[in-house]
């Protein structure tokens, strides 16, 4: 996991994510970020499945958050022990959340923060409704994100991770003249949405 602070003029995480697990006898572990205190940092449509284990303020996307910085359309689904745990946040001091999404089954946590003051905007839900669409508030499913129940264990995933179509699926290729993209098209088995 990053840590993202003020030494740094300015700080971008954009559509990235982690997997495995993350392991730590100290403090402000995320799944994702570790530490994220910096006014000019910025998280965009990012995710982590990862397991998170600490010893305080453990999240499992941030595990501490301060200097407001500010995260946009992002989740966690994995697994978090410790002390002030939180689904998505360990501890926020302050920071700016919008459309962020976390699995209060799969992560063992009701509280979308260990300790500090959880926003709205940061929101738990089962894991059937993590696999909908419709979950998910404001995120752009046709250019950033994607979701089927056959890929990534049935989350959103990034359409960068170029995730191909099941083995044995059949998929047609339909053109949109007036947008000049491409779309595969289910026929017969699930098929995945790719625009190319």
């Amino acid at each position: 996991p990053l840590s993202l602070h003020d030494a740094l003029p300015i700080s971008y995480i954009f559509k990235s994510y982690s997997t495995g697990n993350v392991n730590s006898t100290s403090s402000n572990v995320g799944g994702l970020i570790g530490q994220l205190y910096n006014t000019n940092a910025r998280v965009y449509d990012s995710f982590s499945h990862s397991d998170v284990y600490g010893n305080q303020d453990v999240g499992g996307l941030i595990g501490y958050s301060t200097s407001s910085p500010y995260v946009y359309r992002s989740y966690s689904k994995g697994y978090v022990n410790g002390t002030y745990a939180g689904g998505s946040v360990g501890y926020r001091v302050s920071g700016n959340f919008y459309d962020v999404y976390w699995d209060n089954q799969t992560s063992n946590r009701s509280n979308g923060c260990g300790r500090g003051t959880c926003p709205a905007a940061i929101r738990g839900n089962t894991t059937d409704n993590m696999k909908l669409q419709d979950t998910f508030d404001n995120w752009d499913f046709v250019y950033t994100w994607g979701i089927t129940y056959e890929l990534n264990d049935g989350y959103p995933y990034l359409i960068w991770q170029g995730f191909l179509s099941p083995p044995g699926t059949l998929c047609v290729l339909d053109t949109d003249c007036s947008t000049n993209r491409s779309e595969e098209r289910r026929v017969g088995k699930e098929c995945r949405s790719r625009w190319s």
